[in-house]
């Protein structure tokens, strides 16, 4: 159920309806940028500040409908010591284990843990097992892999300054993982990257850096460039890339949007119009991904940098992610 606020504005798309079927919008074609915020009352400071976390919202919701919600250790082989992972697994895989169904890696942020997404205040679960219950169970397969080791840590899903490599562990070792023990689908088409805030701008990294393993993306309120929190830009710098101009470059979404080419990759955007600093960031990255001929759906919600837009985005963002994959082999869609 969608909260009040952000049923009131409901979904503000960009343009005539902001491209609802954007992954069939001709390359290149000329496309609007997001629409002006409303006024706001609040606007948020610091795009990965948190309020401390209510408990009752970080229980995990149960499944229902025969799906099951797995807490699985995904080792990583890069020194980096992850926390324990979330699995969701829909009714038809339950079912029957040989079927390949789409996967989706879904991040948290900073303050965050794996539990985030399927927790009271994510509705993860509850949102697969809606979008199951019409598709005869079927749903993407949902990992939610640890992204900084600790609940304050803030890798920005990269090799760190300790050497400890986030990057390949959310792009090789998870991939790796899930496929291994379940009967994921394979090739890129039906693997998909998103996250929340820091998450957020790492599944858009992530799916730059490694198109041969992600085919879609879903940054929901995430920045332009990787920054860690709290800290200002040449200390960011410092502490992410080692004074590596090369790293620093080649990990920033913005200069991946307009050196590199990512013909098979598509991607969806999501922020609240009182979060205005990430508001300005998602305007700059809709646009350089339009100029690089990537299809994108760009909405903006009434609502800050809180869980009632990301929860709503991520409800929003399975149909098309779903739709726009090939079928699976003798299953209905």
């Amino acid at each position: 159920m969608r909260s009040p606020r952000v049923r009131k504005a409901a979904l503000i798309t960009v343009a005539a309806a902001l491209l609802a079927s954007c992954s069939s919008a001709p390359s290149g074609s000329a496309l609007p940028s997001l629409p002006s915020p409303s006024s706001p009352s609040v606007v948020s400071a610091s795009p990965h500040a948190k309020p401390k976390p209510n408990l009752k919202l970080l229980k995990l919701q149960h499944p229902t409908g025969g799906a099951k919600l797995l807490r699985v250790v995904i080792p990583a082989k890069d020194g980096f010591t992850p926390r324990p992972a979330y699995l969701y697994l829909p009714p038809a895989a339950v079912r029957d284990p040989h079927l390949h169904l789409p996967v989706l890696e879904l991040l948290h942020g900073t303050p965050g843990a794996p539990l985030d997404w399927p927790s009271v205040r994510g509705k993860l679960v509850s949102t697969e097992d809606a979008f199951a219950s019409t598709h005869h169970g079927e749903a993407p397969i949902v990992v939610m892999p640890d992204i900084n080791g600790t609940q304050g840590s803030d890798s920005e899903c990269i090799r760190t300054k300790n050497g400890k490599s986030t990057e390949n562990y959310l792009s090789s070792d998870v991939v790796s993982w899930v496929r291994t023990h379940f009967a994921a689908a394979v090739g890129t088409q039906k693997w998909w990257i998103a996250g929340l805030s820091e998450g957020g701008t790492c599944s858009l990294m992530l799916a730059m850096r490694h198109p041969r393993t992600y085919s879609a993306f879903g940054d929901f309120s995430g920045l332009a460039n990787l920054s860690v929190s709290g800290l200002k830009t040449a200390a960011s710098n410092e502490q992410l890339y080692r004074s590596d101009p090369v790293a620093m470059r080649t990990h920033d979404p913005l200069w991946l949007l307009t050196h590199r080419r990512y013909p098979d990759l598509r991607g969806w955007f999501e922020c609240g119009d009182t979060d205005h600093v990430v508001y300005a960031a998602q305007a700059r990255l809709v646009a350089a991904a339009r100029t690089a001929h990537i299809p994108v759906h760009a909405s903006l919600y009434a609502g800050s940098h809180s869980w009632a837009v990301w929860s709503d985005a991520l409800k929003l963002m399975l149909p098309w992610l779903w739709n726009s994959a090939p079928a699976v082999p003798g299953h209905s869609t």
